[in-house]
């Protein structure tokens, strides 16, 4: 999500929510999570689908648990399950935003849902399906006709917000208006991609990682936060 793209979603969302607050994208404090490996190896995915939504669950636990949220996308695309004669149906949308307001449980556990993981309870409800969406060209309807296309979102972006203080998380980082927050969430990023580097460096990479480490992960990190399923 570049910085010209992220105007544009808070020139919308500030347009369209009344409680949102005004903030110059220029002036937030950015903390980037960076850490760069070989594209389409086991260790990128492990860092973009794994550990990146660790990386934002714990940071909203700690930073923004009791904001309101509003979540967008960089891309919307509208897919046919099947090949239709008219290829124009396959529709793109940019930049788009969910027509609600969320709170942060609810957000706490979409992230949750982004891991894949059969083992912790959530509620498998996309955010997506609970309300409309919009873009600078007014309200979309990615809905229509769901039985015969569905919905691919890239680019997802988590607005948090209050009276006194905004917090985004882009797949790229983490902004914060406050310097307060700025600086506690840089020690606690030290202390996330530290336990990222001693996790690529451990044997299970090359074999494949147990959803066992995964768990162990959340229940230290985000205690009384996960429920785990019980086994029978």
């Amino acid at each position: 999500m570049n910085a010209e793209n992220l105007k544009i979603i808070l020139k919308m969302t500030e347009e369209r929510f009344e409680k949102f607050p005004n903030y110059n994208i220029e002036t937030l404090n950015l903390l980037e999570f960076k850490r760069h490996y070989e594209k389409y190896s086991f260790r990128e995915f492990l860092f973009s689908e794994r550990w990146r939504v660790f990386m934002q669950l714990y940071m909203l636990n700690r930073f923004a648990e009791n904001l309101s949220f509003i979540v967008s996308y960089g891309e919307c695309r509208q897919n046919s399950y099947e090949e239709l004669e008219d290829a124009n149906r396959d529709i793109a949308f940019y930049n788009v935003v969910i027509d609600k307001i969320f709170d942060s449980e609810r957000i706490f556990d979409d992230l949750l849902s982004q891991l894949g993981l059969s083992s912790i309870i959530t509620s498998n409800i996309s955010l997506f399906d609970m309300s409309k969406v919009f873009n600078s060209l007014g309200e979309q309807n990615l809905k229509e006709d769901l039985s015969l296309y569905f919905v691919e979102f890239e680019d997802e972006v988590l607005l948090g917000f209050s009276e006194n203080i905004l917090i985004i998380f882009t797949p790229e980082g983490f902004y914060s208006s406050s310097k307060e927050t700025y600086t506690l969430a840089s020690e606690a990023l030290l202390y996330l991609l530290d336990e990222l580097d001693e996790f690529m460096n451990t044997e299970m990479i090359g074999r494949g990682v147990p959803h066992e480490f995964y768990i162990n992960w959340l229940t230290k990190n985000l205690p009384g936060k996960v429920k785990i399923r019980a086994i029978e």
